[in-house]
């Protein structure tokens, strides 16, 4: 799955780590290594981290739309996590008015007693309520306060100018920043062969199987589709389980489902007759014509 910004799911988990609701949707190591423990290991900067920091590439802001204060990397926007936003009002409140100080320290506070890891769902759940209350009271105040918007503002940019600072909110975060060219060794998330964009799912998982098909399943039982291609089929833990539930659940539908795989024969090999499809997408067969062709010329 296409990951970034525009995934709810994935900047969900970047707000909120292991404590998102969907950290299990996709295959995720949280202790490979001890750099990232407990974090996504991210490889998406152009030099080596502590270079980015110093030159004052990271910036913070505030996102009016989305009720939230986000870090940048050039076009890279990922999401603080909300206890994070008390360093990012606490230091803003330093040089502001009194009043206007008095407000920042006090809701910086707020989102700084949101730390912790419960366990139980409820008081996640509970948790993340308060964290939306207290991001709308942040909003509230950036569009109803001029004094409180202006020292909010400077001290996001503050932080651009003092790498100390910067590194403390970067590290607060649940994911790790890190230079690309470490994302052989480093990344801790399966991907699609080197593509760090494309991040791989859970579909052994049956809340992850069934969040993931809820189109498809619709479009089959809408006769919108009546055949479905699989890539890289062999990827799955278990191929002829993945596509029977498929045949399986189209014929629950009333709708018959023709199937075919992306797989390249080699040689001898054959498909197994366990997988009940209709054929591969046509590769084995390409290579004949390719072999025949290249001869005859």
């Amino acid at each position: 799955m296409g990951i970034g910004t525009d995934n709810p799911w994935w900047y969900d988990i970047l707000t909120w780590g292991a404590l998102s609701p969907y950290s299990h949707f996709f295959d995720i190591d949280w202790h490979k290594n001890s750099s990232g423990r407990g974090k996504v290991v991210l490889p998406v900067l152009g030099d080596h981290y502590g270079s980015v920091v110093d030159r004052g590439e990271l910036r913070v802001t505030f996102d009016a739309s989305g009720d939230a204060l986000t870090l940048h990397y050039f076009d890279h926007v990922f999401p603080l996590t909300p206890p994070s936003y008390g360093l990012v009002l606490t230091f803003a409140a330093a040089d502001a008015p009194p009043e206007t100080a008095a407000v920042l320290r006090d809701l910086g506070a707020s989102f700084a007693a949101l730390r912790g890891r419960p366990r139980e769902t409820v008081k996640r759940t509970a948790l993340r309520d308060r964290a939306s209350a207290l991001r709308r009271e942040l909003a509230d105040r950036v569009a109803g306060d001029a004094s409180f918007a202006r020292a909010l503002d400077a001290g996001c940019a503050a932080f651009v100018s003092d790498p100390t600072r910067l590194d403390a909110l970067a590290a607060a975060q649940h994911y790790r920043l890190a230079y690309w060219r470490v994302a052989a060794d480093e990344i801790n998330y399966r991907r699609f062969f080197d593509i760090n964009d494309l991040a791989g799912l859970r579909v052994e998982d049956a809340e992850v199987l069934a969040r993931t098909h809820e189109l498809v399943f619709a479009m089959i039982a809408d006769e919108r589709i009546q055949g479905l291609r699989i890539d890289h089929i062999d990827g799955l833990s278990t191929p002829a389980g993945y596509a029977n539930l498929l045949v399986d659940r189209s014929a629950a539908l009333g709708q018959p489902l023709y199937l075919v795989v992306e797989k390249i024969l080699l040689g001898a090999e054959r498909l197994r007759p366990d997988w009940r499809i209709a054929g591969t997408t046509g590769y084995d067969f390409m290579n004949l014509v390719a072999s025949i062709a290249f001869t005859s010329a």
